[in-house]
């Protein structure tokens, strides 16, 4: 494993030790993860791949980062099996190359759409880090989606906007599953195909599995799922849309991990 980076003494003077690990190891994979990323679009076996595809070697075309990013897949797989890098820098990388895909295509769309298959496999991406390194706050994540889909040499406002809005997402996702585990209720992850669907839990009783979707403030629930006065859950599109309830105080330093204290409360 990489020796860790001291992390920024401004931001994280008052962190908590298994904060400041995460964030010094997270630094360390996501310099190696740029890297391998400017390295793989020199690489031989990337140029072969986009020329059986016809399609011209453009970094400012979709299908150009859409390749790459299929290429950083295979890229990791290989070199996990060989030892040459670990899951995590695995997934740091797949990130960074998806990162500079989804915004390529988020950018011909208007800005109240997205792409929903692409939307889902990055969510899947950020999944991933957040499982790899729990204790990360949410602001290092972003700052590589924003650094990664630079490549592209696009300086548009609205990546660090959307950026912020997937993990943050993510992150009460992951807080609102601490919250059921808690609770003692079983539950089941949504598949891909569900996900596209916008359901992200199945919470299983005994008559049936109630399909959820988590959202990170009250207003999304009010104000586009057809929640009213307020309420903190409406049922809409065949499923049940909920805030989670979690407010940035209650993950520790801004992280995926919910305080104990906030989850015994909720």
């Amino acid at each position: 494993m990489s020796t860790p980076e001291e992390p920024r003494p401004n931001l994280y003077a008052a962190a908590r030790p298994e904060t400041l690990a995460d964030v010094g190891n997270f630094y360390a994979a996501a310099d190696f993860a740029i890297d391998a990323v400017y390295d793989m679009q020199d690489h031989k076996a990337f140029a072969t791949m986009l020329e059986s595809r016809d399609i011209p070697f453009d970094d400012v075309r979709p299908e150009y980062w859409s390749a790459l990013a299929e290429f950083s897949r295979k890229y990791c797989d290989v070199n996990v099996k060989k030892g040459l890098i670990d899951k995590r820098q695995a997934c740091v990388i797949n990130l960074a190359a998806a990162s500079a895909d989804f915004f390529a295509h988020q950018s011909k769309l208007n800005k109240d759409q997205s792409d929903l298959k692409k939307l889902s496999e990055f969510n899947g991406l950020v999944r991933d880090i957040a499982n790899e390194y729990p204790h990360l706050p949410i602001r290092e994540i972003i700052r590589l989606i924003n650094q990664s889909a630079g490549m592209m040499d696009k300086r548009d406002g609205l990546i660090d906007t959307y950026a912020t809005s997937v993990v943050l997402g993510v992150q009460h996702e992951i807080g609102f599953e601490q919250l059921l585990k808690t609770a003692g209720l079983d539950f089941d992850r949504s598949s891909t195909d569900e996900d596209l669907k916008g359901v992200d839990y199945y919470v299983v009783t005994d008559y049936r599995k109630l399909p959820i979707d988590v959202k990170a403030s009250l207003y999304e629930v009010t104000d586009h799922n057809g929640g009213y006065n307020d309420q903190p859950c409406a049922w809409h599109n065949g499923k049940l849309v909920i805030y989670s309830m979690l407010t940035k105080a209650d993950f520790i330093d801004d992280s995926f991990t919910v305080e104990p204290d906030a989850l015994s409360e909720r």
